[in-house]
């Protein structure tokens, strides 16, 4: 099992969506924590250091650093933005 939590810069990103979006990331989220095997659904980035994203939906993700059993989810953005918003 793992936990999600939401950084500030996260939360932020999920105000500025369309509030149906925004729900459906966060119930996405929820689920998450529920799954027995959550290192399936997470993939790592390539060139990013101890980044990981889960897709939500065809054009959501959701990027963020695992520390141990907690997923720090650092944005969220569409898929085509996202990449550029955060650090390398």
């Amino acid at each position: 099992m793992i936990q999600c939590q939401l950084e500030k810069s996260a939360q932020d990103d999920l105000d500025k969506l369309d509030p149906t979006i925004a729900q459906t990331i966060k119930n996405k989220l929820k689920e998450l924590e529920t799954y027995p095997e959550p290192h399936r659904w997470l993939k790592k980035l390539k060139g990013y250091q101890n980044a990981y994203r889960i897709h939500i939906g065809r054009d959501w993700v959701a990027v963020g650093r695992l520390e141990g059993s907690v997923f720090r989810v650092l944005r969220v953005g569409h898929r085509s933005k996202i990449y550029k918003l955060i650090e390398r």
